[in-house]
């Protein structure tokens, strides 16, 4: 068996680009500042389940001073240098631009920043938040659906130009549609199969009733005939007595003359 296909949970297949091109990244870590859908964590997950260490900081209530003031916390706590920080990915916000702006992208160097945004598509067009990027050193490498990804131009070197090139067939990848398909074939092979051993099972059972109410019938018809054979035998004797001859011999007389039984 061949290694497994790599699963994808982001919603354009933004992680197959980003494990494309960071495959070879040891002790990869990423950042994820998560808010609403859709959420900066699908795009890291697969990341996360390759080994990465990640770090999810989440806001339902979009305050990106709050979310970056966590961040900040966290990273002090795992005591992860800033240039250590493989890939940023802000998600799931009402303004984008809020939360890079709380981002101090001169002081730490994601080599890699995703921002999918609430809007339906930004792979056309230039957003507004873009700015603070292009002002830090980052440039787009790659705009798909609702998501940009961008490179810092120190690292261009590191991460290539795989970056650059969507998701295709070329990528060994699983989508959460297909395995949620093929979960959902898979119970449903079970449930036949299941289905099918219960059939025969009850075929097993209706087959032994079958054959022991045959073997009853047969010895009751069996019993039958032995019997109608004794009285047939016991008839014919009967038929065949002196006693019987006679009788029958003297009620043919009796109806050729008139003559009527005497009472006895």
């Amino acid at each position: 068996m061949g290694p497994a296909r790599f699963a994808s949970f982001a919603p354009d297949a933004e992680d197959v680009v980003l494990w494309r091109a960071l495959h070879h990244v040891t002790d990869g870590r990423y950042v994820a500042l998560s808010g609403t859908t859709p959420s900066a964590e699908a795009l890291t997950r697969a990341l996360g389940e390759q080994g990465w260490g990640g770090i999810v900081v989440a806001s339902e209530a979009n305050n990106p001073t709050a979310m970056v003031a966590s961040l900040n916390h966290r990273l002090a706590e795992v005591g992860w240098p800033a240039h250590d920080i493989h890939v940023l990915a802000v998600g799931g916000v009402t303004d984008p631009g809020a939360v890079l702006g709380s981002v101090d992208l001169k002081a730490w160097r994601p080599w890699v920043v995703v921002v999918t945004s609430s809007e339906p598509r930004v792979d056309v067009g230039t957003p507004a938040w873009e700015q603070s990027l292009s002002d830090a050193n980052y440039e787009l490498r790659l705009a798909i659906g609702r998501s940009r990804l961008y490179v810092a131009l120190e690292r261009d070197a590191d991460v290539g130009a795989e970056l650059a090139i969507a998701a295709n067939s070329t990528d060994d990848y699983t989508t959460p549609k297909e395995r949620a398909a093929l979960a959902a074939l898979a119970d449903a092979t079970l449930a036949r199969e299941a289905a099918e051993a219960d059939v025969r099972r009850w075929q097993e059972v209706a087959t032994k009733r079958w054959l022991e109410l045959m073997e009853a019938g047969a010895f009751a018809g069996r019993q039958l005939s032995e019997e109608r054979r004794t009285l047939d035998a016991e008839y014919e004797a009967i038929h065949d007595s002196v006693t019987w001859r006679v009788a029958r011999q003297a009620q043919k007389v009796g109806k050729r003359f008139g003559a009527k039984p005497s009472a006895q």
